[in-house]
């Protein structure tokens, strides 16, 4: 197993690259999920997360995303 040096990952400098090359080990490696994932210092669970939305969503889908809700819910009711 290979891993990576602070200077090769220094390279792949964004999160969007390491997420995309994770990816591509992946699924046109043939490698396992745990493994890359250990390589590049994220979780397995991060690693299986990035490779189903590349599935879904195609090449934006290891791109940035919101950590803001999507709705919110019911506005408490003010006391009077």
């Amino acid at each position: 197993m290979a891993y990576f040096s602070p200077s090769l990952l220094a390279y792949f400098s964004t999160v969007v690259n390491i997420r995309q090359l994770l990816v591509n080990r992946i699924l046109k490696g043939g490698r396992k999920p745990a493994h890359v994932a250990a390589e590049l210092g994220v979780s397995r669970q991060c690693a299986y997360r990035w490779v189903r939305r590349f599935l879904d969503e195609g090449p934006a889908g290891p791109r940035d995303r919101s950590s803001r809700p999507q709705r919110r819910g019911p506005r408490p009711r003010r006391r009077l």
